[in-house]
């Protein structure tokens, strides 16, 4: 089974395990003495899957393999969640 990224539409929920790669791009506020956004990656993650199930899949215990980068979105540009979600049988 190819990856489905998330913009695409799912036409019907995912069945057996899943891998899900998740990319976290936080809107820079003009001025921050933050090296790194804010609130924290395992936050971020949690709230995805709890959204995504029964949407993309039937529970997020399917998920067994998660990998989330998070980072600050380039000058100007707003924040952006990708979801890549693979077959791990």
């Amino acid at each position: 089974m190819a990856g489905v990224l998330f913009d695409s539409a799912i036409r019907r929920k995912l069945e057996g395990p899943l891998s899900v790669t998740l990319l976290l791009r936080v809107a820079r506020p003009k001025h921050t003495k933050l090296e790194y956004p804010k609130p924290d990656i395992d936050n971020y993650s949690k709230s995805v899957l709890d959204a995504l199930t029964g949407y993309a899949w039937v529970d997020d215990s399917q998920v067994i393999n998660l990998k989330a980068t998070k980072s600050w979105s380039h000058p100007g540009e707003s924040g952006a969640i990708k979801v890549l979600i693979e077959s791990a049988a």
